[in-house]
């Protein structure tokens, strides 16, 4: 649980695009962290009153050949205390092409 009161609106803003890429570039792939996160597509959507952020990005590792990977998080503020999360992480070469439509 998360103090109250959370809003997960206040958080992301109006610019979600941005907010998207901030929490990559900066809780994600932090400076110096040895990763590099790319926002590919991130939208809004309502479900049943609730708003919910889908965010999909790539992390890239500067300092190993680990493979690049691709992710999609789910960010829904379900009331003034609780945020839920969920996130799929697969190898980018792998990722299914299903998942890969998450803006449409």
């Amino acid at each position: 649980q998360v103090p109250p009161p959370f809003s997960l609106a206040k958080v992301m803003g109006d610019d979600f695009l941005d907010s998207s890429q901030r929490i990559i570039s900066e809780l994600l792939c932090p400076p110096n962290s040895g990763k590099n996160g790319t926002l590919v597509s991130a939208l809004k959507q309502t479900r049943n009153g609730t708003d919910v952020y889908v965010i999909e990005y790539t992390i890239d590792f500067e300092r190993t050949n680990q493979n690049k990977l691709r992710a999609i998080s789910i960010l829904a503020g379900v009331s003034d205390d609780t945020l839920v999360t969920y996130t799929a992480v697969g190898r980018d070469s792998d990722f299914p092409e299903a998942l890969r439509r998450s803006a449409e």
